[in-house]
């Protein structure tokens, strides 16, 4: 959430600093000169590519690939070289011998309780979120709620967060599951409940 809105304030910012006016306000607004109560949503949400504002889209866009490749390289340095100053994520995680990770118990709580979390975020809040306002009558804000609303991108980020967690629970990125996988722990514990999750 908190990029999302970076992410906008960005691109209004170079909107601003290019010359283009979102909306304009008038007197019979009935705000004392304000900007109406949905005009702050509207403005945003009808911000569309036109010659005029070319070079604060081109602007914007490199301003978010600039920050997405600093967070690859961010995630990347952290799993392979050092995480947080120390050690590599990746050989914290697979020898759990040490710090936060002291056991394979540990990991695979990790990841259980990852996968519970990204279920819950895409289930209350990105999914739920902007549900919840448009069923309320909130239909701007219902708008403003959805995560990718800018690149409408919202279901391929849905399902991807929901491929993630099957791919946590497989130990695959095909779709298949991996003989060591929490898929194949569960199933002989409880193979009532594996049904249930898978």
């Amino acid at each position: 959430m908190k990029k999302k809105f970076f992410y906008s304030a960005l691109f209004l910012m170079g909107m601003a600093f290019t010359g283009f006016t979102a909306a304009s306000c008038s007197d019979d607004d009935g705000n004392n000169g304000g900007p109406k109560p949905d005009e702050k949503f509207d403005a945003a949400a009808n911000l569309n590519y036109t010659p005029e504002n070319a070079a604060s889209w081109r602007n914007y866009s490199l301003q978010v690939a600039k920050l997405l490749q600093k967070d690859a390289t961010t995630l990347y340095d952290s799993w392979e070289t050092s995480f947080q100053g120390g050690e590599a994520f990746k050989k914290t995680f697979i020898e759990h011998n040490g710090g936060t990770y002291t056991s394979a118990l540990s990991c695979i709580e990790q990841i259980i309780d990852k996968c519970v979390e990204i279920t819950d975020e895409v289930g209350n809040s990105k999914i739920g979120d902007p549900y919840n306002k448009w069923t309320a009558g909130q239909q701007t804000e219902a708008l403003y709620a959805v995560e990718s609303w800018y690149s409408f991108h919202s279901r391929d980020d849905y399902s991807n967060n929901i491929r993630s967690i099957r791919n946590s629970y497989f130990n695959s990125m095909d779709s298949t599951v991996s003989q060591y996988s929490l898929y194949n722990l569960v199933q002989k514990i409880n193979p009532a409940l594996n049904t249930k999750i898978a």
